[in-house]
């Protein structure tokens, strides 16, 4: 009898590990989706949040995934060289993220509404509101305890040139920002 319990919890074990890298992955590819084509990525350094994912994996048109989280992504070699050499006007055609990219244009729509839905960026600094009590919202909740150096370097770069971000005026609480001199994109949400 002992042997079947031991075999019924490694089963559980190995469904909840398998369940874990499902939701991990679903997370990444959320967040990555959310970034416009243009900026590529090399590979994924911190996702976080906080939320429902067991809840959200299992209806996801239900629930929302995470009220907080976002993830960190390396830049690829070639996106932090055409960056530096361009500046802000290398995000003049990353208006859409992967996702709405990959939608295709609606039948009579315009490409003014098209790009009205999409990025607006802007060279950093940040605005005041959103490093004034260290990281913001969607920032700190990435990390919760974990790679404290990297947010503390994400969020000093934010507060000096060089870098761009954007969110959209529709819904300020999600922002992307490229940070060419760490190498590093991030979008995050934060639901107020």
């Amino acid at each position: 009898m002992t042997n079947a319990y031991r075999k019924i919890g490694m089963s559980l074990l190995f469904c909840c590990v398998i369940l874990w890298f499902l939701i991990r992955a679903e997370r990444i590819d959320r967040y990555k989706s959310a970034i416009p084509e243009k900026i590529k990525i090399d590979r994924t350094v911190l996702v976080g949040g906080e939320g429902t994912p067991l809840i959200f994996v299992l209806f996801p048109s239900v629930v929302r995934a995470s009220s907080c989280g976002g993830a960190i992504f390396k830049l690829s070699q070639s996106t932090i060289d055409a960056i530096e050499s361009e500046g802000l006007s290398f995000f003049e055609d990353a208006t859409r993220s992967r996702r709405k990219k990959s939608e295709g244009k609606k039948p009579g729509e315009k490409e003014a509404e098209r790009k009205e839905a999409g990025y607006s960026w802007q060279e950093t600094p940040v605005p005041d509101t959103w490093t004034s009590n260290g990281a913001w919202p969607g920032l700190a909740c990435i990390s919760r305890g974990n790679k404290n150096k990297l947010i503390r370097q994400i969020t000093k770069a934010s507060e000096l040139p060089g870098s761009y971000y954007t969110g959209t005026a529709k819904n300020s609480n999600f922002a992307t920002l490229v940070l060419p001199k760490l190498g590093l994109v991030i979008h995050n949400r934060y639901d107020l």
